[in-house]
């Protein structure tokens, strides 16, 4: 994802919406997160919009927050990608969410096998769309990388999207699990080489909370 074009351009988009009359503390919020993805994007290895709006919308518990998320980067992903400014009639979210439409027919077929086994499984609609979402991302990385085909990826390739350039697991564990999901699955005549590129995911504990059963005594 290359930032440049809107670290030149925003201040447009800020002037524009100030001249619409837009609430300034929905400027100022739309301007944190412009901050925040021009702080971020190489430090957490920003992918693309939908990716940035995944890893705002797992740092908050908050709906309205992640809601807000998903029509700021709409905004952003719009007017950076397509020139378009936003227009108040219609608060249009990052319809889009992951990078599914954007893959090759081979990687959109094995989410699209992940999703039908699923649904075999009895699993429910919001984890299937999530694992969908992580998965579709880790593919599009993967294709970003010059694959469009699941035997051509290697184990420095997996663990390029898990591991950052010192070396340390930096991806958020929500998108292990999900990622495992799809890779763990029934896939037909993938299945093999998906179960292989499994194996090359690294290991992230997951964080566990202490639970307050302990009495002062």
């Amino acid at each position: 994802m290359d930032i440049k074009k809107l670290q030149i351009t925003y201040p447009n988009l800020i002037e524009y919406m100030a001249a619409a009359e837009y609430f300034p503390h929905y400027i100022r919020l739309l301007k944190t997160e412009i901050n925040w993805i021009l702080k971020n994007h190489d430090y957490k290895e920003i992918l693309s919009y939908e990716h940035a709006c995944k890893v705002r919308c797992l740092e908050t518990s908050s709906s309205e927050m992640r809601r807000r998320y998903r029509l700021f980067y709409g905004i952003l992903k719009r007017f950076d990608e397509n020139n378009e400014y936003p227009d108040r009639r219609r608060k249009e979210p990052l319809i889009k969410r992951g990078s599914y439409h954007k893959l090759c027919p081979e990687f959109k077929e094995v989410i699209d096998l992940y999703q039908r086994s699923a649904e075999k499984r009895g699993l429910k609609e919001h984890t299937i769309y999530g694992n969908s979402s992580g998965g579709a991302c880790f593919l599009w990385a993967m294709q970003e990388l010059g694959h469009t085909s699941l035997s051509n990826i290697n184990e420095d390739d997996a663990l390029s999207f898990f591991i950052g350039d010192d070396g340390k697991a930096w991806t958020i564990r929500c998108y292990k699990k999900e990622i495992s999901a799809i890779f763990k699955s029934d896939l037909g005549v993938y299945t093999v080489e998906a179960q292989r590129i499994h194996a090359y995911m690294p290991k992230i504990r997951p964080k566990r909370k202490t639970v307050p059963y302990l009495q002062p005594e």
